[in-house]
């Protein structure tokens, strides 16, 4: 039988934008020499954008973490990587397929090609899933939709990364996901996560909730725009109605068959100052969980076998994404139908003006204006572009969606009926037929 094993997680977004970040180089050599100390076994790092720090951090860690991976992905790669204690025998990768857009080059996501990564790590004879993620940045409170033109963007990914969670998690001992999810737990999008993963959120399941803390975001497990933290600007949040900070950088969890994990305690870390200097690590603070894992014994597996499963949470969870999801998808049509009439109208203008410009002796004007028109048509191309390929995207989601929670309402009709049924199969409907 395999021995009970100690697990030591840590997860940071280190905020290492080339160019932009504050004293980034001076940041990430410390954060090394921090790691270098060893207490942890595994570790996701996000936002680490520059590959000589990756490589900086590997070399000054070697000794501690031999065993390092960097996901690269769209144009200046994902910024996410993971070092480990142990070997790495395998990785893959899921780039979301919604990420921002290209012209908001001041938002940048889209040149970052997000995604989640999966690390298959090897402990004697455990198996660890490792999955670390960065999470489309959220530019206002999950409370404030409206105000959010990328909610639907964050709800994609947070469905496609449960989905690849699910799909490729089965033979895993340990499933860990890691990192900036750029949502609170009260979000629909960590709820997503949270639900069709089937994981526990480490924070809420530890077993030192009674540990005291000097100050109260630590108390509450805030992660970013904490007042304590050198790099947040208290006179300017990007969100006041969080006082204290936000908590959306986790480690979430679930145990394997035939195994029981335990979370013995998680916290807040990094979030000191960097001995010597006036500044934090990053402009979040860290996140670490420990975690017991051992054999099930077989009272732990009937017991687990009895248990109910959580049915209405689920569907109501789907619906509610669902809906978001297509309410998204139908704005996104009535969008394309007016870039389709924004192309057509630039392409009449355009061709109205090089007739003009034939007929009229002063050239330059012709030019402003055909550069002007063109400019304008040449967006609405790329518009069109942009929004086809997100109601298509929409649309996939929204089906699938749609399967999943027909699945869950059989399964909760069969509960109550007591009549097993089979798994959704690819012929299953979606649960609101759309013709939009």
């Amino acid at each position: 039988m395999s021995e009970p094993q100690i697990i030591r997680a840590l997860t940071l977004n280190c905020w290492g934008l080339w160019l932009i970040s504050q004293k980034r180089r001076e940041r990430i050599e410390k954060l090394a020499i921090e790691l270098k100390k060893g207490r942890y076994d595994v570790v996701s790092i996000e936002e680490l954008w520059v590959r000589d720090d990756f490589e900086h951090i590997k070399e000054v860690c070697d000794d501690v973490f031999p065993y390092a991976h960097d996901f690269a992905g769209g144009m200046v790669g994902s910024g996410c990587c993971v070092f480990s204690r142990w070997p790495i025998i395998d990785v893959g990768y899921c780039r979301f397929t919604l990420n921002g857009f290209a012209h908001r080059v001041d938002h940048c996501d889209w040149y970052g090609g997000k995604l989640v990564g999966m690390c298959v790590i090897q402990k004697d004879d455990y198996i660890i899933k490792l999955y670390t993620t960065h999470m489309h940045a959220m530019y206002a409170p999950s409370h404030q939709p409206a105000k959010d033109q990328y909610a639907s963007h964050r709800l994609t990914q947070s469905y496609e990364l449960s989905e690849y969670v699910r799909h490729t998690s089965s033979d895993a001992d340990l499933v860990l996901i890691m990192g900036d999810l750029n949502s609170e737990p009260h979000a629909l999008s960590f709820k997503v996560i949270h639900k069709n993963s089937d994981v526990l959120d480490s924070w809420e399941t530890r077993l030192n909730k009674d540990e005291k803390f000097e100050v109260l975001s630590e108390a509450e497990g805030n992660t970013i725009e904490t007042r304590e933290n050198s790099h947040t600007d208290v006179k300017s949040l990007h969100y006041p109605i969080y006082p204290n900070g936000m908590r959306i950088d986790y480690i979430l969890y679930r145990a394997g068959r035939n195994r029981t994990v335990t979370c013995t305690e998680a916290r807040v870390a990094l979030s000191r100052k960097i001995p010597g200097t006036d500044m934090n690590y990053s402009d979040h603070n860290g996140y670490e969980a420990f975690f017991e894992l051992r054999p099930q014994t077989e009272k732990e597996r009937l017991e687990e076998e009895s248990k109910d499963e959580d049915l209405e949470t689920k569907i109501n969870v789907l619906t509610d994404l669902f809906n978001k999801i297509q309410t998204s998808r139908i704005q996104g049509h009535t969008s394309k139908k007016l870039n389709i009439a924004a192309f057509l109208v630039g392409f009449y203008l355009l061709l109205i003006i090089f007739i003009g410009a034939f007929w009229d002796s002063s050239a330059l004007r012709g030019v402003t204006a055909s550069l002007i028109v063109s400019m304008g048509w040449f967006y609405s191309i790329y518009k069109l572009i942009f929004v086809y390929g997100e109601v298509n995207t929409l649309r996939n989601v929204e089906d699938s969606i749609g399967m999943r929670r027909n699945h869950f309402l059989r399964r909760a009709e069969a509960v109550k009926a007591k009549v097993k049924v089979l798994p959704p199969t690819v012929m299953s409907e979606p649960i609101i037929p759309e013709n939009v």
